[in-house]
């Protein structure tokens, strides 16, 4: 696989395979410091187990990464792509649990950068890149599974996004979707006017056209397979809390 990369960029651990823009990556990083969300390389290995910021949903993304593994250690991918990975922290784990070959995949640079640095692991390879370039053609049939988590709502377009990432997969290859909110029609304008008000408070209005408020109805017309739905029955009883589904779209 990493013959994928031999005509890409390399530097300080990081392979481009798209020109740098800084546009979306400017913003994203200014709210992440304003939320308190940048961390330092030395928390950012112990995470998600150990930190004192955004506790509970440091817990949250625990549980749901630790389904992902227990999925991935029971249905063997031997080539995963984390599209929209940050600083690689999920990737990292999934890569150390299981015997798959991780790239992760994202357009943020510096985040990218302190991922390469803090984690390393020679089974996982960090990718700077737009996966709508021709140059991720040479992804075309060379993963068993594609994941997106807390990343979906960075793409405008669910229909255009998985049919670009279907062309990633192999033969009966998977695309899975987790710890991203979706909404019903009804419910979808008052998500987007939160939204909006949220990263103008902050003093960010910039990042409003970046957030998109997918709905339930767009979703389960590709023909998804929800593995997970969250209930309010669920949080009554005990049982497990994530407030995000996880779903599944296999290539067949």
């Amino acid at each position: 696989m990493k013959e994928l990369l031999e005509n890409a960029r390399f530097a300080e651990g990081l392979y481009y395979l798209s020109a740098v823009d800084n546009t979306f990556e400017g913003a994203y990083l200014g709210i992440r410091a304003k939320e308190n969300r940048v961390y330092t390389d030395e928390e950012l290995i112990q995470l998600p187990e150990q930190t004192s910021r955004h506790t509970q949903e440091w817990q949250l993304r625990q549980e749901s990464a630790d389904h992902l593994v227990k999925y991935l250690q029971s249905n063997t991918k031997k080539t995963i792509l984390e599209v929209g990975c940050g600083n690689g922290w999920l990737a990292h784990r999934v890569c150390n649990k299981t015997a798959a070959e991780v790239w992760a995949l994202d357009l943020n640079e510096p985040e990218l950068k302190q991922g390469a640095k803090v984690y390393h692991n020679k089974n996982l390879k960090f990718v700077y890149g737009d996966i709508f370039d021709s140059s991720f053609d040479v992804f075309k049939a060379k993963f068993d599974l594609i994941y997106l988590a807390a990343s979906i709502q960075y793409f405008p377009d669910l229909s255009l996004v998985f049919d670009r990432l279907n062309q990633f997969l192999n033969p009966m290859g998977e695309i899975q979707v987790l710890d991203s909110p979706f909404y019903t029609k009804a419910t979808q304008a008052a998500a987007k006017q939160r939204s909006k008000a949220y990263y103008e408070e902050l003093g960010f209005p910039e990042m409003v056209p970046y957030y998109h408020h997918h709905t339930w109805e767009t979703i389960e017309a590709l023909g998804v397979e929800v593995l997970y739905k969250p209930s309010r029955w669920q949080k009554l009883l005990g049982k497990r809390k994530n407030p995000f589904p996880w779903i599944k779209l296999t290539n067949k």
